[in-house]
């Protein structure tokens, strides 16, 4: 049974989908999320890792990496987290103007630049 989230967060462990201005408010009513679902969702952007989101998010502190794993799989599966999850990931990579088009352009460019200079 998931542990109760941190609310004593303080603000310098907030995700940087904050600083990019990420919006927070779901696009589809049916896939609202608890907040405790939510703060997850979050942190998985964040953290990439369910179980660091998981630690993250909630009250793991008394608990075994196994658990945290056992715990943070099932919740990472779950269809309206991941729903979310790809929707903050969407608007993540919108606001950093970054695509694997890109991503793939630069890595093309820096191969290219590495040639050139053996």
């Amino acid at each position: 049974m998931p542990h109760e989230p941190h609310d004593d967060m303080e603000n310098e462990f907030l995700p940087v989908i904050v600083e990019h201005d990420v919006a927070f408010e779901p696009i589809d009513d049916e896939l609202s999320l608890t907040p405790k679902q939510e703060r997850f969702a979050v942190f998985v952007v964040e953290l990439e890792s369910a179980s660091a989101a998981y630690r993250a998010a909630y009250d793991a502190s008394e608990m075994s990496d196994k658990t945290v794993q056992e715990e943070a799989s099932p919740l990472r599966k779950n269809r309206k987290v991941a729903a979310r999850v790809g929707e903050l990931q969407g608007r993540l990579q919108h606001s950093l103007g970054v695509t694997r088009v890109t991503i793939l352009a630069e890595l093309e460019e820096a191969k290219l630049l590495a040639r050139g200079r053996r």
